[in-house]
């Protein structure tokens, strides 16, 4: 804000003593018609327009100082505002088909979960209650969209909305505590953050202070795994206590029992049609009998008989549809034209496939910034030796297509489901792009490709065999990434990593690392505790001391409890037993705590 301008002191005197000097000169008038009594008078209107001079310039000091006072507090308060503001998700910017089924691009209006709604109303308003949600359901069920849904009804309830930006939610909530207003944040991707703990010991301290009453956070995720449960075992009492108090929202795959699928297929066509500039066509949808399509699912299959109408030569006046997960891959051919054309205009000279397989490896590998993004293109089979220019031009392009948000230079393919399918299609096509992403990955872009594929598991029937030649040819690098994806995403990549520590090769310095890694208990990993307890005890060395021994079968036989497996675990406690037996006779001291364990 300016400061108004101050008037110079010099001229607020002139004006004071010309005005004193014509009263002045009024009463001198009156009193005296002598020299010597006007000077008297003279004088003392110069006195009084001096005085008067200074009293106005200290008013205007102290005004000054006001206005200054009052603009330092305005622009603190909007420093803090802006500090918030600065924590959030920005909106997507892409034109592409995939796009429109974008949750934030709204093109069909929000409906059904009525009933998860009120309930998050009910959570927002609440006195006393658990300040923090967590919000899961598998992808393509509608969690990002309710998010938004109960975000734009917050807002219209006088509270504040942020979409956190990943790596923003603890500074988010910090500022969210100084603007000291109604404040809803919306944390997505919760599972993988690095610092969710944190976040959560930050919110727990503020319950304690008893300054958590406007502030709701509503984490939202895949599944409320054992990444979940593990944060109510392992972290700080407070975070523990936090934890149980979270009420966990669980989405179906469909929006109401009460609604017909094929109708909110059908209700979606008008509103692609019009985006895409034709008549809406007359669609026969078709559900397979039994499946509960998710609502993302239902909108991708409604889009795809617009484009297929669109494409028509015949420009028939009905068009079918089947609603499955094919409707996927159907949607990413049409995508697949916009990029053939985008690359053609730009002059690239890339092949279709070539195209896919850079859609795919930046979906896998991530791209935050241009210079990994060109060094990540070159896994590419096709761009392995180009050049930096022409991976910079290609780069370039692609973040046109894609650009990208909350601290990434270029975002994948969008809805994730696409990006997931677009992945696991693109690996199990060629053994050369699987081998490039495959080996040589940081520990970032390793983590990143085994939850893209982890989540391809669940609508992609060659994503588990991808993930296991992924573990077999990189299993030192890709173990410890893989342990913390199983306690994201659930059982498959702990079995899968199981099975590559039983035959992939690996160091016994390695495998003790790994075992070391394994959270205990453990449902995901059990498997994986098992085999690598197990191989770990056939790989010590001859000579290895006796306690060593039978530490290491002491582990095994929980292990094998663990997994169920009750008579080998059984054996292996025996064997450990027996020799802490021999210890303890020796040395009781040193020995006997183990033995009693062990019993």
């Amino acid at each position: 804000m300016r400061r108004p301008r101050r008037p110079r002191r010099g001229w607020l005197l002139l004006m004071l003593a010309g005005v004193g000097g014509t009263a002045g000169a009024a009463v001198a008038g009156v009193l005296a018609a002598d020299t010597a009594a006007a000077g008297v008078v003279g004088v003392a209107t110069a006195v009084v327009s001096a005085v008067a001079g200074l009293a106005l310039d200290r008013a205007w000091e102290k005004r000054e100082t006001l206005q200054v006072q009052k603009s330092e507090a305005e622009s603190t308060e909007e420093n803090k505002r802006a500090e918030l503001l600065g924590t959030r998700e920005l909106p997507a910017s892409d034109e592409s088909l995939t796009g429109l089924l974008r949750p934030e691009r709204g093109v069909v209006p929000f409906l059904g979960r009525r009933r998860e709604l009120d309930g998050l109303r009910a959570w927002r308003e609440a006195d006393g209650g658990c300040p923090v949600r967590l919000l899961t359901g598998s992808g393509g069920v509608g969690k990002t969209r309710l998010a938004l849904e109960f975000s734009e009804d917050s807002r219209a309830a006088s509270w504040k909305t942020v979409l956190v930006a990943s790596g923003r939610e603890r500074a988010a909530l910090a500022a969210t505590v100084d603007v000291g207003e109604p404040t809803l944040l919306v944390v997505d991707y919760a599972e993988t953050l690095a610092e969710l703990e944190s976040l959560l010991a930050d919110m727990a301290a503020l319950i304690a202070d008893d300054a958590a009453g406007e502030v709701r956070v509503l984490l939202v995720a895949r599944q409320a795994g054992e990444w979940w449960n593990l944060l109510g075992k392992k972290s700080s009492v407070a975070v523990r206590d936090l934890v149980a108090a979270t009420t966990v929202m669980d989405l179906a795959p469909e929006l109401d029992p009460n609604q017909d699928p094929v109708q909110v297929a059908a209700d979606a066509v008008p509103r692609f049609a019009r985006l895409l500039q034709i008549d809406p066509p007359q669609v026969s949808f078709t559900v397979i009998e039994g499946s509960s399509p998710e609502v993302l699912v239902l909108h991708a299959a409604a889009l795809v008989a617009v484009l297929d109408s669109r494409a028509s030569i015949t420009k028939a006046p009905g068009v079918r549809a089947v609603i499955d997960l094919g409707v996927l891959s159907s949607l990413l051919a049409h995508e697949g034209k916009l990029w053939a054309a985008s690359a053609e205009r730009a002059k690239l000279e890339l092949a279709l496939t070539t195209i896919e397989h850079l859609v795919a490896v930046v979906a896998l590998l991530g791209g935050p910034d241009e210079e990994v993004v060109s060094q990540t293109l070159r896994r590419v089979p096709d761009l392995a030796d180009a050049n930096l220019e022409r991976l910079g031009r290609v780069g370039r392009w692609l973040r046109e297509l894609y650009p990208g948000r909350a601290g990434m230079w270029l975002e994948p393919v969008r809805p994730d489901l696409l990006a997931e399918h677009h992945c696991a299609t693109q690996l199990a096509d060629s053994a050369l792009l699987r081998r490039a992403c495959s080996t040589d990955l940081e520990p970032r872009q390793a983590a990143n490709a085994l939850t893209v594929l982890a989540r391809a598991t669940t609508h992609h029937d060659q994503a588990e065999e991808i993930i296991s030649e992924m573990l077999a040819a990189d299993l030192d690098n890709l173990a410890l990434p893989a342990i913390a994806v199983a306690l994201q995403t659930g059982i498959i990549v702990g079995d899968l990593l199981a099975t590559a520590l039983d035959h992939a090769p690996s160091s016994l310095d390695k495998l003790q690392e790994i075992d070391a890694a394994i959270p205990y208990p453990t449902v995901a990993l059990a498997a994986a505790d098992a085999v690598v307890s197990r191989r770990i005890y056939k790989m010590l060395p001859g000579d290895a001391p006796p306690e060593d021994r039978a530490r290491r079968q002491g582990n095994l036989a929980v292990s094998l409890a663990q997994l169920g497996d009750r008579e080998q675990a059984l054996e292996a406690a025996d064997e450990a037993t027996g020799i802490y037996r021999v210890l303890a006779e020796a040395r009781p001291d040193a020995f006997l705590p183990d033995l009693a364990g062990s019993l």
